[in-house]
């Protein structure tokens, strides 16, 4: 399946264009325009600047690799008796091998399974850079996600895909200079580009459930709120629960500029009542990193709620 490779391509080929075609533009308008963003947008920026890296849900075995090597889509590493579970792998092979060197860091246990949260390409091509096609093929890694990933992918990736270029550079950032001090796209400071390593699933399921992976109680709960096809993963030995999309520091895209599928927005609030009913110790998510404050993530996610 070759859907990933060609969105991927197809993405920075067009960030490429749009570029070229700004810095002709800039040289030729007689306009000058100074532009000027408020210090709270500023301070969000470093979220994914600064503050990216590494960081451990406290004493937990449980590790999240915040905006890997400045790319867009975090992963979440759970290191069991005999191997890891990996939560989302990011959006391609280079922030994967940035993503793979941090788990060494970690731990020299084999990558037992990797759970996609759901379709968007943050989320699933940095895969070959942390497991081969040959160690999959083999059984001795096993990918999960939901059962209409693929069908999802192939819809808003596949027949949607120009309209989402289109929007996605009404956001602007290919129509600024490279020195000019901004911040766009949501959640790192790159975006497009980069080279595809999509693996598809072995697994698909329909239904929360209950696994244990390397001696790791999970209970999958499904979402569904950011994407149709998402779901989360509560660890209750640990009160940790990991959220995808369906959490961030600002107000979720209910419907995103760039033209995606709408959002249900009752699949949003179904998700962050369970967060509100399990009220965990800790929260980790895809582009957030781990928050450890119990009241905190009640407050935060109940604001995020009701907003929505």
């Amino acid at each position: 399946m070759r859907i990933a490779a060609v969105i991927v391509f197809l993405a920075g080929l067009a960030s490429a264009l749009v570029y070229g075609q700004a810095e002709v533009l800039e040289e030729q308008s007689p306009y000058h325009v100074e532009r000027s963003w408020p210090a709270y947008f500023q301070e969000h920026k470093k979220l994914f600047t600064e503050k990216s890296g590494t960081y451990r849900a406290g004493e937990h075995r449980v590790w999240t690799v915040h905006v890997p090597g400045g790319w867009i889509g975090n992963s979440t590493i759970i290191e069991g008796e005999d191997g890891l579970i990996v939560y989302d792998t990011s959006v391609n092979v280079q922030a994967g091998e940035h993503i793979a060197r941090e788990i060494r860091k970690i731990s020299d246990k084999p990558i037992k399974a990797i759970f996609y949260s759901h379709h968007h390409t943050d989320h699933y091509n940095g895969t070959s850079a942390l497991v081969s096609q040959a160690q999959v093929d083999r059984g001795e890694v096993q990918i999960y996600a939901w059962e209409n990933f693929e069908r999802e992918l192939a819809q808003e990736f596949g027949a949607f895909l120009p309209r989402q270029l289109m929007g996605a550079f009404y956001y602007g950032p290919d129509l600024l200079g490279k020195d000019e001090q901004h911040y766009h796209g949501c959640c790192a400071p790159n975006i497009l580009g980069g080279a595809p390593g999509y693996i598809r699933p072995t697994h698909t399921m329909d239904q929360d459930m209950s696994l244990q992976i390397a001696g790791v109680n999970l209970e999958v709960i499904y979402t569904g709120g950011e994407a149709i096809s998402e779901f989360g993963l509560y660890l209750p030995d640990m009160n940790l629960m990991i959220m995808g999309d369906e959490f961030f520091y600002a107000l979720a895209n209910v419907h995103s500029i760039r033209g995606s599928k709408p959002r249900p927005p009752q699949n949003y609030i179904r998700a962050l009542d369970r967060v509100r009913d399990i009220k965990p110790d800790w929260l980790l998510g895809s582009h957030i990193m781990p928050m450890g404050d119990a009241a905190e993530i009640q407050r935060a996610v109940t604001v995020s709620r009701d907003a929505i």
